[in-house]
């Protein structure tokens, strides 16, 4: 469903999701190699590396929480967890996420609470943003003052002003 690149371009991860064994996959793009790989029930789209790619932050789609692995050792070591709410059927369902390392936020997209949950990593709280539409994927600008946010329900891509916490515009788009 989802690959990402470490920003180094050491790791590549994967997600596998939809039918059958949910997994997620860590890989040397280099050699084409599978270097671990972990099943991650319930996951989804949602996958972010931090700076340095020592750490990965995934989807743990329907159990409502992001999974996170320490990956320094060419492997998948799950360290932590953020949890948001209970699993379902409480219906919340993770999407895409997205890493500001530097200023210590996570944003997390959901498709059930049709929300975006802006977490402060030090203390894991956050705050719950409507959206009005379910969300897919999100993505920081380069100045990281900006967050874009596909809604895919509602065939939008949201601007969210990542210091006030607040849509500041909306964007017309084709479906999905």
């Amino acid at each position: 469903m989802n690959l990402v690149v470490s920003p180094s371009g050491k790791f590549m991860a994967v997600t596998n999701n939809g039918q059958s064994r949910q997994t997620i996959q860590l890989i040397d793009p280099s050699t084409e190699v599978i270097l671990d790989e972990l099943e991650i029930s319930k996951s989804w789209y949602g996958l972010t590396f931090n700076n340095d790619g020592s750490k990965l932050y995934a989807s743990g789609g329907n159990d409502n929480m992001i999974v996170i692995y320490n990956t320094s050792q060419s492997k998948l070591e799950k360290i932590d967890s953020i949890v948001i709410g209970k699993p379902w059927p409480v219906k919340i369902s993770l999407t895409g996420v997205a890493l500001d390392e530097a200023g210590g936020k996570l944003f997390v997209t959901t498709k059930e609470d049709n929300s975006l949950y802006m977490i402060t990593l030090g203390t894991k709280k956050f705050r719950q943003l409507p959206l009005g539409h379910e969300a897919y994927a999100c993505i920081l600008s380069p100045d990281r003052k900006q967050l874009y946010v596909s809604l895919w329900g509602g065939d939008k891509v949201a601007v969210v002003d990542t210091d006030k916490g607040a849509v500041e515009a909306t964007v017309d788009v084709g479906s999905n």
